[in-house]
């Protein structure tokens, strides 16, 4: 079985819950006990999460299934203030960060849903049962196990009309390991049965490699994302136009950024703070365009600017970033 083949789930780890056949009467008693509330436990935590309307909503009025706090992490784990939907969004590892990130600065995607739920969960036991594989459960409990989507995106094409693309993050190098432990298996099982829930409903569904994102672009859009909201007083028309046209006469190849911005600063009367703040903030939104994914953004390098006639936001999308 080849890796780079599918397309995918979070890795969720099937545990068993059978009983040692070694347990004296007393232990097999203890350990049903354990059980029965364990079942219970889950249970109500199920209903209080749909009570709550987790994986209901779009954009702002979104909420997860899975949050950060609510997960065990290793430390790579985000809660990101969104600048294209203003909420925050529980990220659960880096590969998701950053990714998240890309989808922001896309101009074709209108909202984002991480940690989707994929319900019923009666659904995804019938799809496993259908492929042949064994059903997963949370661990120490007969109750099935929610899969989730690491997001779920709504674009819009290029007439307008809204279709949805789903999305699970990976590193190539831990399928790999898996794959070299002889633990693939399980993994590919829940991909499969991850594509095939998303395909009854006529839904893309691709799994993304964390390492086809190029650094330098990742680096960029870091950087850029910090100026993605204007303040209200930098909020003009006539602002942007006046940076758009000094911007057009200048040889923005061959001038360090940040003498290109001084220069503007004293051309346009402007404070050099406020000159910054717009020409990065044109640059995210991609009214100015540059080689994001080949040049590292520095204050003390030039910066090659292009132009575009969109008023809002431009091309760009994140696939274009690909290594």
């Amino acid at each position: 079985m080849i890796v780079t083949e599918y397309s995918g789930c979070r890795l969720i780890r099937a545990l068993s819950s059978g009983y040692r056949t070694s347990l004296r009467p007393l232990e097999m008693t203890s350990r049903s006990r354990y059980s029965s509330n364990r079942k219970k436990m889950i249970d109500e935590r199920l209903k209080s999460k749909i009570k709550e309307g987790r994986g209901n909503g779009v954009l702002e009025a979104y909420q997860p299934w899975l949050k950060v706090r609510e997960v065990p992490s290793r430390g790579s784990s985000h809660i990101l203030p969104g600048v294209k939907v203003l909420r925050e969004h529980q990220l659960l590892s880096d590969a998701e960060y950053h990714y998240n990130i890309t989808l922001e600065f896309d101009p074709s995607v209108i909202d984002i849903r991480e940690q989707f739920p994929l319900l019923p969960r009666e659904e995804t036991a019938a799809i496993a049962s259908s492929l042949g594989y064994p059903l997963t459960r949370y661990p120490y409990s007969s109750e099935l196990l929610v899969f989730t989507t690491d997001f779920l995106v709504t674009k819009l094409d290029n007439h307008g009309k809204e279709y949805l693309e789903a999305k699970s993050i990976k590193y190539l190098r831990d399928l790999k390991k898996a794959q070299a432990d002889g633990k693939a298996e399980p993994i590919m099982q829940r991909l499969q049965i991850e594509r095939e829930y998303w395909s009854r409903r006529g839904v893309d569904w691709k799994l993304e490699f964390a390492e086809n994102l190029s650094d330098v672009y990742l680096k960029n859009l870091i950087a850029l994302r910090t100026y993605a909201n204007l303040p209200v007083r930098l909020d003009k028309p006539q602002l942007v136009e006046k940076i758009i046209n000094y911007l057009m006469l200048a040889q923005t190849d061959k001038i360090p950024v940040k003498t290109l911005l001084q220069k503007m600063s004293k051309y346009l009367f402007l404070p050099y703070v406020d000159v910054k703040i717009l020409y990065f903030h044109l640059l995210w939104r991609q009214r100015l365009t540059a080689k994001l994914n080949q040049v590292r953004i520095e204050l003390s390098a030039p910066l090659e600017i292009g132009f575009t006639d969109n008023q809002s936001l431009s091309y760009g999308s994140a696939s274009s970033c690909l290594k």
